[in-house]
């Protein structure tokens, strides 16, 4: 059974959804953010583009894929569909005019690992409209570790700091 381990990022996520219409939640892969984003926005949809159908759905018609989905929504994996990107954008301007901007405000947050090109695309296309995180593994601090003898140290540098080797009892070696 595993627990969750708050992070240090999580009160900047929030704050930031209550100004920006679109969040974004980058870093390495199982470092958390999709449990995270679950854990702080429980009443909102998700869905991920890790299903090939949602993905092909996206792909085949970008602008309706949008338009259709029920906000406010959590969209895991967003580098596997980036051709939504331009229509949340449209959306967004769309009803940040018809509405006050606190009624569009954390409509969309995404997640998606590092994809240099990705990331370009979304920091261009949504200039002005989005929040960017980055969320990498565990620190010694969320850890709620302070080690000061060396031999606990180098024990916590061998478990890791990816959230399975921290909050199962899986075996680091067997893990990584």
């Amino acid at each position: 059974m595993s627990q969750y381990i708050t992070r240090q990022i999580e009160q900047k996520i929030l704050k930031a959804a209550k100004y920006s219409p679109v969040l974004a939640v980058t870093g390495p892969r199982q470092t958390g953010k999709s449990t995270m984003l679950k854990y702080l926005f429980p009443k909102y949809n998700y869905i991920s583009f890790d299903s090939a159908d949602l993905r092909a759905s996206a792909k085949n018609d970008p602008q309706m894929f949008v338009e259709n989905l029920k906000k406010p929504v959590i969209v895991d994996e967003i580098q596997y569909a980036p051709e939504i990107i331009p229509y949340i954008k449209i959306y967004v301007d769309k009803y940040t005019t018809t509405l006050r901007n606190k009624e569009v405000a954390g409509n969309f947050i995404l997640t998606g690992s590092q994809v240099f090109t990705m990331m370009a695309g979304l920091t261009e296309s949504l200039a002005g409209r989005i929040a960017l995180f980055e969320l990498l593994p565990f620190s010694f601090g969320e850890l709620g570790k302070n080690p000061i003898k060396t031999v606990d140290f180098y024990k916590q540098l061998l478990k890791g700091f990816y959230p399975i080797t921290n909050t199962s009892p899986r075996d680091p070696n067997e893990y990584y």
